[in-house]
């Protein structure tokens, strides 16, 4: 039928277009008599594609970013998981990574884990410990090990130390595994940093983080998720170490996108009825509003030789739609 709708074709351009010269006349006549006498009569017409989507890189900053950095890739992979087309998570927060199961003798097979993109950093080792270890017995991701930094000071929820002191010693070591990151990526779109205002490791050093980031990668985007802490909070120095913050982040960052605590803690008692809720809780509530705009979402395009340009595909650019200006 696809000859037969050329054929169509050439006859209504003939009449729409009586001065057509014959030699144009002969050239199509002489294209359909190639095309019917070819071994192949099929006619391929390209199928639309989806248009490659920019992957972001997260960097969870202190226990709190760690944290809800965890349940936003919890909720995002719980989204995803058989929705590509390969079945598994897309590549915009998530990569494939094949390992070779060999003894001594003979390979036997190979083992495809997936890996977030991101980094996990903390002063104290207990968190990202518990945090990989849990998340290895998931059946949709696992923590690359080779992705995260701690050590055994911690903070103490000083700003300065987290800032000067740790920005300066580590600072360089944590931007070699977040290079290591966007070097897998086979298009990067920015990074999303993860932090909390309140404490020493999330606002001092994730500011600082954030400053050598956008030094490093200045044409690329960087957003950053702030929790701001409760009105009347544990830590005596948390408003200094808020204003601290964001004043450093008004600078570098792209967007800033915070959520507080206390609208976390009503959200938990007022709609889902729990009236002690947990750090779990409040993270998933956080998580899943924060997933509601990072998600990667897909365009429907009316054109279907629309091969990504304009319409139909992920989008292009996640991090860019949200911050740009």
């Amino acid at each position: 039928q696809n000859w037969d709708a050329l054929e169509r074709r050439r006859r209504c351009v003939l009449k729409a277009h009586p001065g057509t010269g014959e030699g144009a006349v002969q050239a199509v006549h002489s294209l359909l008599r190639s095309l019917r006498s070819s071994s192949t009569r099929r006619l391929r017409v390209p199928s639309p594609r989806l248009a490659m989507s920019s992957s972001v890189v997260s960097l969870q900053v202190g226990q709190c970013g760690i944290q809800l950095g965890t349940s936003l890739l919890e909720t995002i992979a719980g989204e995803e998981v058989g929705t590509s087309p390969e079945g598994g998570l897309s590549g915009t927060f998530f990569r494939q990574q094949r390992l070779v199961a060999s003894d001594s003798y003979s390979i036997k097979g190979t083992i495809q884990r997936t890996h977030p993109r991101s980094v996990l950093v903390d002063m104290e080792p207990k968190v990202i410990e518990s945090t990989v270890r849990s998340e290895n017995e998931s059946p949709l991701f696992t923590f690359d090990p080779r992705s995260t930094f701690a050590k055994q000071s911690g903070s103490g929820n000083n700003w300065a130390r987290g800032y000067f002191e740790y920005g300066s010693q580590y600072g360089d070591d944590i931007l070699d595994k977040a290079r290591r990151e966007v070097e897998k990526c086979d298009m990067f779109g920015g990074f999303l940093v993860m932090q909390s205002l309140a404490g020493g490791t999330g606002s001092g050093l994730g500011a600082r983080l954030a400053q050598l980031l956008k030094d490093d990668f200045q044409s690329n985007f960087l957003l950053n998720h702030c929790v701001w802490p409760y009105d009347s909070g544990e830590v005596i120095v948390q408003n200094y170490n808020t204003l601290l913050t964001l004043s450093h982040l008004h600078d570098c960052s792209d967007g800033i996108i915070v959520t507080e605590n206390e609208s976390l803690l009503q959200t938990c008692k007022r709609r889902l009825d729990i009236q002690r809720p947990t750090f779990d809780d409040l993270n998933s509530v956080a998580a899943k509003g924060l997933a509601s705009i990072l998600l990667p979402a897909e365009r429907q395009s009316v054109d279907p030789y629309d091969f990504g340009g304009g319409g139909g595909g992920l989008e292009h650019n996640l991090l860019g739609s949200l911050v740009e200006h």
